[in-house]
């Protein structure tokens, strides 16, 4: 079995000498960056949906303290 010397890899570049530029489509670009800014919006919609639930749960949990306090059930 013989193993060249150098191994033939995909171009997935073009340009002249260190300037490479990478093969872009610009429709599938745009397209990829709509998707990711989808994906972001949602997950921060997600973490503001949990951040809120946390907060009510906080605030229920103080204010049950307070009534329970108040009726002299916790000391």
């Amino acid at each position: 079995m013989e193993i060249p010397d150098v191994l033939k890899m995909p171009q997935t570049t073009t340009g002249h000498g260190d300037r490479s530029k990478q093969i872009t489509n610009p429709e599938l670009e745009a397209e990829t960056d709509e998707e990711m800014y989808e994906k972001t919006e949602r997950a921060a919609d997600e973490d503001m949906t949990e951040t809120e639930a946390i907060m009510i749960d906080a605030t229920v949990q103080a204010s049950l303290a307070l009534v329970a306090r108040s009726y002299g059930a916790v000391r």
